[in-house]
């Protein structure tokens, strides 16, 4: 079955739908600057967080490692672009984009490969396609499972993961009404759709 993360929640509401719905994981963004951060909103993530069942992933997002919250009480994983995070006893999530510069990350650097399309000046979560072709490419040499992003949606998801063939799939701006405001019609009609295609 795929893995289906939903990142970039900002409401109960939203996490709701994902958790109700079967998501594997839910993604919480750190990093100043994006719409969907809620850095500012600790405590009530956290209060969030007690209402997600064990078994599903509870991932602290960021671009910069060091933009990680200093307390990650309550969360299971950390997913990041760059640096080195503190993740002592957590699940680690390296988000490499496909550029070419970059080298891929091994087994050493993370437990998740998470593939995403390169953009310059943006970490992740502008909703650029990546390019199957290669990501399929990626995937098949991968040192880690390979958890595909960029540009899904609801009505790709299922052509995506036939092209790429990734251990799971992780969305965010394809699933909104507005930068940063989740459709909780959208994350249902995901999830449902990357779990008839995998």
């Amino acid at each position: 079955m795929t893995w289906v993360k939903i990142c970039g929640i900002t409401s109960r509401d939203a996490l709701e739908a994902a958790v109700g719905e079967g998501a594997s994981a839910v993604g919480f963004v750190f990093e100043p600057g994006s719409p969907r951060y809620v850095g500012n909103r600790i405590g009530e993530v956290r209060s969030w967080l007690d209402l997600v069942p064990e078994g599903i992933e509870r991932v602290a997002v960021v671009g910069e490692a060091d933009n990680l919250p200093s307390d990650l009480e309550g969360f299971t994983a950390v997913q990041w672009v760059a640096g080195v995070p503190r993740a002592k006893g957590l699940r680690r999530i390296k988000a490499h984009r496909l550029s070419g510069s970059e080298p891929p990350p091994t087994a050493r650097d993370a437990d998740f490969v998470l593939l995403d399309a390169f953009h310059r000046g943006a970490w992740g979560g502008t909703g650029t396609t990546v390019d199957w072709a290669a990501a399929a490419a990626f995937a098949r040499d991968a040192a880690l499972p390979v958890v595909l992003a960029g540009g899904l949606t609801p009505e790709n998801v299922a052509a995506a993961l036939r092209a790429v063939h990734p251990f799971g799939v992780d969305v965010s701006s394809g699933l909104e009404s507005s930068p940063g405001v989740k459709d909780v019609a959208l994350i249902r009609a995901f999830i449902r759709a990357a779990r008839r295609s995998g």
